[in-house]
């Protein structure tokens, strides 16, 4: 080639432009590796603290740990409740069924019974008393109060899904029984009784528990949150006076049924007269309280719930009512009085009378021909109390009466009956004493079930005089119901008839005759008590019943020589009563198809009333030969008397 070569040549391109970007390149590389390592720096120092936080909240198991449950205690504080520590069993939700055949197989229980405890209540097929009664998705409790050498069997076996851990337990260790009383309780806390009454003071406040595992799946570090303990329950009970209650009244059941009496259940209830504070309250049939902590099996609970064993989960006292009977005949005197009847006259007592054809007679008395109003309350006259019903009845307008004066069931109203007393326990029934406008409307409720009766009978009732008695009944109803007629007025004035009342509501109407008037707050907590403070839990008093001070004198020393000459006089027999007079009055109810239903009420010193003491044995027969000796043995422990 020539320097006169014309052809294009190739340009070669410079070097300085390529490294200036390599250059740029490595500064890119070198600014983001600065800021990357800044950044890392940063989070590991400054915002260290919230993001571990935040890695926690994402692998942090956190449970509740529960607070320890507070004491219920006596009087005197004997415990009656208390706990222990133990084991429990819990299963996934939803385990396997061959996990649940084997826990059945070391525990010698049956695998059905397993599986209604995993049941949680409200499901299909679930059993109350025996299914789980908390959130569905949580372990399941399927053993409670496990011995230690099934539990370390159970966890040896390392069951996926099954755990072993502790767990405290309700204990109630005191001599009395009084599980209707205390209540009991489920995972979710009390279910009856006191237990119930006082959950939320008795079950503290929960802490919490928080567990981190490690990239192994170990436990790496536990923060806990300390519980709070429940509150101890101070209460107005005695021990020594509510066993004692107890072991009388399955004495007199036993002595009631050895006399050819069916005797299905009984109640004591002994209360403060001033006060209301309950010293025993006692209900046969019972259980042992202690069933719960180790869970109890569906026939367990059918036992506890069924009518052929006496239905003993019913805590009869407050929940179980009858004709309160001759007892009620205090209140028809103060009524008589309330009506202007006089009481320094006196009143014929003849076996019999005779009222629209239908004759009355005498049940515990015999004909005693005049006597006092106080004689006629000391040997149960019923007579003499028919006759007052009746008089009352015409004055207050007969048939045709709008019920403005009704002074029995107005007297009775003003006592509590037909109305809850108060106490603190769930599950009170408030029995009834209707008044004209309650039987025109229980009329209108039950009329068309009557009449068609009145039509059909009573064909599947097996004795036959019995049925055609029903359908009489039923008949005469039918016609004729909504009417408040002279025969109910006088069944009514003594304690028979449509009138239904609770031990407790007995108890509460003697308190205000023994006191004056004053209707009292039954009440059996009366202090909580936690490190922090005590709350006093004393009730306010009711109503004043009746400021008839002279009739309430009269029925008071009345019923005080019921226990001397009156018909609670053999069951009396050699106590002390001049040292420690008793005043008291028996009854026998009788329930179409039931034997007679036994009551004594009574309280004492009778000259300086204390105490109430009523009591109850449902078909016990006779009240002074049954029901009499219970509250003579519960006088004689608060006393200090030596049988």
């Amino acid at each position: 080639m020539t320097d006169l070569d014309t052809r294009p040549r190739l340009l070669r391109p410079s070097a300085a432009p390529a490294h200036r970007r390599l250059r740029l390149l490595r500064v890119i590389v070198l600014v983001i590796g600065v800021t990357i390592a800044a950044r890392l720096v940063w989070l590991q120092t400054a915002e260290s603290a919230q993001y571990q936080a935040r890695a926690d909240v994402i692998q942090t198991d956190v449970v509740d740990v529960p607070a320890a449950r507070g004491a219920i205690v006596d009087r005197a504080g004997r415990i009656l409740a208390g706990n222990r520590t133990t084991y429990e069993v819990v299963v996934d939700p939803k385990p396997d069924p061959q996990v649940v055949q084997q826990v059945a197989a070391l525990a010698a229980t049956p695998a059905d019974t397993l599986e209604a405890r995993l049941l949680v209540c409200g499901q299909a097929g679930a059993t109350a008393g025996t299914c789980y009664r908390g959130q569905p998705g949580e372990p399941v409790p399927v053993l409670q109060d496990v011995p230690i050498p099934l539990a370390l069997a159970i966890s040896d076996a390392r069951l996926p899904g099954v755990e072993v851990r502790k767990a405290a337990v309700r204990d109630y260790p005191s001599e009395a029984n009084a599980a209707g009383l205390l209540g009991y309780l489920d995972e979710q806390g009390g279910v009856a009784g006191l237990e119930a009454e006082y959950d939320q003071a008795l079950r503290g406040e929960p802490g919490t528990s928080a567990l981190v595992p490690d990239r192994e799946g170990e436990v790496r570090r536990e923060v806990v949150q300390d519980p709070t303990a429940g509150a101890t329950l101070v209460t107005s009970l005695d021990v020594d006076t509510q066993a004692v209650a107890e072991r009388a009244l399955k004495d007199a059941v036993k002595a009631a049924r050895e006399q050819g009496y069916k005797a299905t259940g009984g109640s004591v209830v002994v209360m403060d007269a001033r006060n209301g504070a309950i010293r025993a309250m006692a209900s046969y049939p019972t259980y042992d309280p202690n069933i719960w902590a180790r869970g109890v099996t569906e026939s367990e609970y059918a036992e506890l719930t069924a009518k052929d064993a006496g239905r003993p989960l019913v805590f009869r006292p407050t929940q179980a009512t009858a004709p309160p009977a001759s007892t009620f005949k205090s209140l028809t005197t103060v009524a008589a009085a309330r009506a202007g009847f006089d009481l320094t006259g006196t009143y014929d007592c003849p076996s019999a009378v005779v009222v629209g054809g239908q004759v009355f007679r005498n049940y515990e008395s015999r004909a005693y021909g005049p006597v006092s109003l106080a004689q006629a309350l000391s040997v149960s006259c019923d007579t003499v109390f028919y006759r007052l019903g009746y008089q009352m009845w015409k004055r207050d307008g007969g048939l045709s009466g709008d019920g403005a004066r009704e002074h029995v069931v107005n007297t009775a109203a003003a006592f509590g009956y037909g109305a809850e007393t108060g106490i603190d326990l769930p599950g009170e029934v408030a029995g009834g004493i209707p008044d004209r406008a309650q039987i025109r409307e229980q009329y209108e409720q039950r009329k068309d079930d009557y009449c068609s009766r009145a039509r059909t009978g009573y064909p599947e009732e097996p004795n036959r005089a019995r049925a055609r008695l029903l359908k009489a009944y039923a008949r005469d109803y039918c016609r004729s119901g909504f009417e408040y007629r002279a025969g109910d007025a006088m069944n009514t004035a003594i304690g028979q008839g449509r009138t239904l009342t609770t031990p407790l509501q007995v108890a509460r109407a003697y308190a205000a005759i023994a006191n004056g008037g004053q209707l009292v707050t039954p009440h059996i907590g009366t202090q909580l008590r936690s490190p922090e403070q005590s709350q006093d839990l004393s009730p306010a008093p009711g109503p004043k019943a009746t400021d008839d001070a002279a009739a309430l004198a009269y029925v008071r020393r009345a019923l005080a020589t019921t226990t001397v000459t009156g018909t609670a006089s053999g069951a009396f027999l050699g106590f002390p009563l001049e040292q420690y007079p008793v005043a008291a009055k028996t009854g026998t109810a009788e329930v179409a198809g039931r034997q007679s239903t036994s009551w004594f009420a009574s309280f004492a010193p009778a000259d300086d009333p204390q105490y109430v003491v009523v009591v109850n044995v449902d078909q016990g027969g006779l009240g002074a030969a049954t029901s009499g000796p219970v509250a003579r043995a519960v006088y004689e422990q608060i006393f200090g008397i030596t049988p």
